[in-house]
């Protein structure tokens, strides 16, 4: 098949989408960096910089800490050139410091998404053993059933995904204003992928994701879903 490779001017625009529709991202960024840089210490590794090797860089460290209770550590780097110019030899990566809370955060949705659908697989006996967890890929959950129960384990690994907001809203105390959006698609394999068209799917999935709710800590004081 054909790639079509983005051009220059593409990737801006999207990159200018996003910070227009969600102008809190590039301020969030911006005090996690100032942030980063205040936690910073130093450390023992001393390195030469490698376009300027008679500079020796000695590379800091830092940490912060997110609400679910994930410690980030970020270690510095000999800084670009055009930071060298400007007397700063050592920086922190502006795309790790980006990088590590999203695909981390990420991380742990899916395991609380995981976590609620291992409960439901459980609960019925693997749906009386017609349907099975298979594995997560990135933050996309699997699973096979046989075809009676397609719409049924759909139905509830979309409810699984979306409640995963709801539990690490309510486990970590951590208000979340956009939850996490998910979609949940079918095939006879992994490369095959149908979108859920049934009548009634998105009420259904309100429904379970009532009664996972109810059935969880949260009420207390091949189907792919991601």
């Amino acid at each position: 098949f054909p790639v079509t490779i983005p051009v220059l001017e593409e990737v801006q625009a999207l990159a200018d989408a996003e910070d227009a529709r969600y102008p809190e991202i590039a301020a969030y960024f911006e005090e996690r960096t100032k942030e980063i840089a205040k936690n910073r210490r130093p450390t023992s590794r001393v390195v030469p910089h490698p376009q300027f090797p008679h500079i020796m860089c000695q590379l800091g460290v830092s940490t912060v800490t997110t609400p679910d209770g994930k410690r980030y550590t970020y270690v510095e780097s000999p800084a670009p050139d055009y930071q060298v110019k400007r007397g700063v030899f050592t920086s922190f990566s502006p795309t790790e410091i980006k990088n590590y809370e999203v695909q981390g955060g990420g991380g742990e949705w899916m395991k609380a998404a995981m976590w609620l659908a291992v409960r439901e697989f459980y609960r019925t006996g693997n749906y009386n053993g017609l349907a099975l967890l298979v594995n997560t890929v990135h933050d996309a959950m699997y699973a096979d059933a046989a075809e009676g129960l397609r719409l049924e384990v759909g139905v509830m690994l979309q409810a699984c995904m979306e409640a995963a907001s709801d539990f690490m809203e309510w486990h970590f105390d951590w208000p979340l204003p956009l939850p996490v959006p998910t979609d949940t698609v079918y095939g006879a394999n992994m490369g095959e992928e149908t979108k859920y068209q049934d009548p009634g799917f998105k009420a259904l999935v309100r429904e379970a994701r009532a009664a996972i709710r109810q059935r969880s800590p949260l009420n207390s004081n091949h189907i792919n879903a991601g």
